[in-house]
């Protein structure tokens, strides 16, 4: 399989990344500005005798997505899987949030996964068995921007779920709260499974 992993470069973003070319997928890594961390994950998934790329885009911009998205179209010619990791939202409660705050949420918590889903689900759709796409968040707290950000990635990956499945897409969210990295890593394994 062939696994596109955003922000692959740390955290929560590298050990999936790692677990799934430990299971014998290729990886494409995405990454924003941290390069040097980029190229370790790379050097690391090279290793393992997996074939790896490492692609900077901003998750936010439709021309940086359906760049890449083309790139690796045409140099692995497939996709499998997208790994939407999406940073958490700040733990603000509601009541102090300014616009700005909410905007920033939405678009570092939201955007991605609709743009990715936009422009990934011809290649996704062209798997045999059909592609998949994760959604990695990080539900902290039961109040403020942060479930705000977290209930809101939920309701779009219901509603992808049902505009994907006759295209034989299926969508999952895997909200981790305080879950380690390689916990999370290890049920984006199970899902892609």
């Amino acid at each position: 399989q062939v696994v596109l992993v955003t922000a692959g470069s740390r955290g929560v973003g590298r050990a999936i990344a790692l677990r799934l070319a430990e299971a014998g997928a290729d990886l494409v890594v995405n990454f924003a500005h941290a390069r040097p961390d980029a190229d370790a994950v790379a050097g690391r998934i090279a290793d393992l005798g997996r074939r790896v790329a490492e692609v900077q885009a901003d998750l936010t911009e439709p021309d940086d997505l359906a760049t890449m998205l083309d790139w690796i179209g045409t140099t692995f010619g497939r996709l499998d899987l997208v790994v939407c990791n999406v940073p958490a939202g700040p733990a603000t409660p509601l009541l102090a949030t300014t616009p700005a705050d909410f905007d920033v949420a939405m678009q570092r918590g939201v955007r991605p996964l609709i743009l990715l889903a936009q422009h990934a689900t011809d290649l996704l759709a062209r798997c045999p068995g059909g592609g998949q796409i994760v959604a990695v968040g990080r539900a902290t707290g039961k109040t403020g921007l942060n479930p705000t950000q977290s209930a809101a990635l939920s309701r779009t990956v219901e509603h992808l779920a049902e505009e994907l499945a006759p295209r034989g897409v299926r969508v999952n969210a895997l909200l981790g709260g305080e879950a380690a990295p390689e916990t999370i890593a290890d049920t984006v394994l199970l899902l892609a499974s």
